[in-house]
């Protein structure tokens, strides 16, 4: 029989997987080609990697958007963002970064950082001192900081990903987004369940209704992997709970 195994992360995050087990490189250890555009594959793996970890340290969670106001080069950008993540590591602040192109051809960075206001504060005027704006007011507006809570850094990243169904930030050639000092981030706590196939079956029904109830348009996909945003532990637990129950008495009423 099928195990189902649902994971439910702190910060809202829940997980299925069916039949986990160890995975295989798909490539065969080849050559990676060229990267154009973010894939459905790679935004997935954004979402799994901040679903499932946090930064270390303490200290609070913080957007941080980046862009410039005239149309730099790729490379002149490429230039000064490698200056850039470099302060970054010098500092030790764990960082995730997304990258996409606007409509008028400038790459606009989005970034969700760990540390205190003071700590997001030093990151903002870096990024202006590296273009040689910091004096300018008309540039504030490119690098730009809020805090994030009740996870709110998983729904800012996931709002700036659906860009692409609209045609922007898809356009932008290599590394899509990525990971700053990746030894500053850990495991976020989860609790976890395994169901059988009727358990999970009778589980997504009830997940599903209360999803719609709650105004989502889309209710769990019916893949054998997915993850959405949304619930909370109680909901998710009782949930299970109900669907273990449901499913014992179905096996009383077996006469066999």
């Amino acid at each position: 029989m099928k195990v189902h195994s649902i994971k439910y992360f702190n910060d809202g995050g829940v997980k299925h997987q069916l039949n986990v087990g160890p995975m295989s490189s798909k490539n065969g250890g080849a050559l990676r080609g060229r990267i154009v555009g973010c894939s459905v594959a790679s935004r997935r793996r954004l979402r799994n990697f901040l679903m499932q970890n946090e930064g270390m340290g303490g200290g609070s969670q913080w957007a941080l958007t980046l862009t410039v106001k005239f149309c730099a080069s790729p490379k002149e950008w490429r230039s000064r963002w490698v200056k850039y993540r470099q302060a970054v590591i010098d500092q030790s602040i764990p960082l995730v970064w997304r990258v996409e192109l606007q409509k008028r051809g400038v790459p606009h960075l989005h970034c969700i950082l760990w540390g205190g206001e003071s700590t997001c504060e030093v990151l903002r005027v870096k990024w202006l001192k590296l273009w040689g704006v910091e004096n300018d007011p008309s540039h504030c507006e490119h690098a730009v900081s809020f805090r994030l809570a009740d996870g709110g850094w998983y729904g800012y990243m996931i709002l700036h990903h659906q860009k692409h169904l609209d045609g922007q930030g898809n356009s932008w050639q290599g590394r899509q987004w990525g990971v700053v000092n990746a030894k500053l981030f850990k495991g976020r706590e989860c609790q976890s369940w395994e169901l059988n196939e009727y358990e999970y079956n009778h589980f997504r029904g009830m997940m599903d209704r209360l999803l719609r109830a709650r105004g989502r348009k889309k209710s769990l996909p019916e893949t054998g992997s997915w993850d959405h945003v949304g619930g909370d532990r109680l909901t998710a637990a009782l949930c299970v709970e109900r669907s273990r129950v449901w499913y014992a008495r179905q096996q009383s009423k077996c006469p066999f």
